[in-house]
């Protein structure tokens, strides 16, 4: 028997959702739970930014599965089902479901506690003035930027703010980070690596950011921001860690690319 925890969005009706729910569960081999340390699966019932906090929330945990289902019938990135295809959900998951890793981000920042993150961490300048960091690759020093921030992305995390300002879009199966520029200033005295740039997995990335005034800068850790302080130094690397989802099918990753952006 299969333990169902649903975490809904506060804009979620979840009333509606439950009706809806309990009969098509009485026809399977599974349970809704309201403990959610029993959950096998755990339904993030709402958009792609309350799936991001669920995971948020759970600690990222890697001993059970996430389904994101979009609170309407229209469907997301993360948010793969909608809301009318819960028996579909509930049908894939007793059935030879298609599950898939995705491996995080490790962030520390001065010396934080290790800090984690699916999509992405950007570092951006906090005031009306570039923002200058020093940027070294395993410890080598590789380039002075300025210019509006620094976005360091997953695979998983190349379709989101990485691509917006230009970053490739990586197929989640590689192993490997990204290192996007937004705005650089790239001039005979700034010269920066403008293309975006990316790493096998054993890279360490390092931000030093340049104490010149703008040194409390906007960290965005997926779509929650780190409390502004003054900051040095930002260490970037993939961690050990990953979390699994469900998507419908082997190829879903492909279709989900051409329904939300061709």
């Amino acid at each position: 028997m299969l333990n169902i925890y649903l975490y809904f969005s506060h804009r979620c009706q979840e009333d509606g959702v439950l009706q809806t729910l309990e009969p098509i569960i009485e026809q399977y081999p599974v349970t809704l739970t309201d403990n959610i340390k029993e959950a096998d699966y755990i339904f993030s019932i709402g958009d792609d930014g309350h799936f991001l906090h669920t995971l948020r929330s759970c600690k990222f945990r890697a001993d059970v599965v996430f389904v994101g289902i979009s609170q309407t019938e229209e469907t997301n990135f993360y948010t793969t089902y909608g809301i009318h295809q819960l028996e579909d959900v509930i049908r894939t998951i007793t059935n030879q479901p298609t599950l898939t890793k995705h491996e995080l981000l490790k962030v520390q920042i001065d010396g934080s506690k290790d800090l984690y993150a699916i999509n992405e961490v950007s570092v951006r300048s906090s005031i009306i003035k570039a923002i200058a960091i020093n940027v070294s690759i395993d410890q080598t020093p590789f380039e002075h930027f300025v210019g509006d921030g620094i976005i360091i992305s997953t695979p998983t995390g190349s379709t989101g703010y990485n691509h917006s300002v230009g970053g490739a879009v990586i197929d989640p199966d590689l192993d490997l980070l990204q290192m996007t520029k937004i705005a650089p200033i790239n001039t005979n005295k700034h010269k920066t690596f403008q293309a975006p740039l990316c790493l096998s997995r054993d890279r360490k990335v390092t931000l030093e950011v340049i104490q010149d005034g703008n040194d409390f800068p906007i960290i965005g850790i997926d779509n929650e921001a780190y409390p502004v302080n003054t900051t040095k130094n930002i260490h970037v690397e993939l961690s050990n860690r990953n979390v699994t989802l469900l998507f419908q099918t082997k190829d879903a990753y492909i279709h989900r690319l051409k329904h939300l952006f061709i």
